[in-house]
């Protein structure tokens, strides 16, 4: 299916795929959480566009495996190194002046 359609509807797709609706409707929410599916209220569930997955890969830069994309995409990380100290170093369980980031 093309981005932007409607999915059949959950009936349809269930018995399609011989499966019962409580697991079709599980499958959905994965697909939705993996950006791929868009669940509209009243109006059904479509195919989303692709989204970019971005990797963190260490030293500031990342991998991007994305297949199309409406626009680029831009990461800026900072980080900050600091001693734990007090009651950062016991809530952490580790010793004081230990370098966190």
């Amino acid at each position: 299916m093309k981005a932007g359609e409607r999915l059949p509807s959950e009936a349809k797709l269930a018995t399609r795929y011989t499966v019962s609706t409580p697991t079709l409707r599980s499958a959905l929410a994965v697909l939705q959480g993996e950006g791929l599916v868009e669940k509209i209220h009243g109006r059904g569930n479509f195919v989303r566009y692709p989204l970019r997955r971005i990797t963190y890969v260490g030293d500031g830069r990342t991998s991007d495996t994305a297949t199309v994309a409406p626009a680029p995409l831009r990461i800026n990380v900072r980080a900050t190194q600091l001693q734990a100290r007090g009651n950062l170093a016991s809530l952490l369980r580790m010793p004081a002046s230990s370098p966190l980031t």
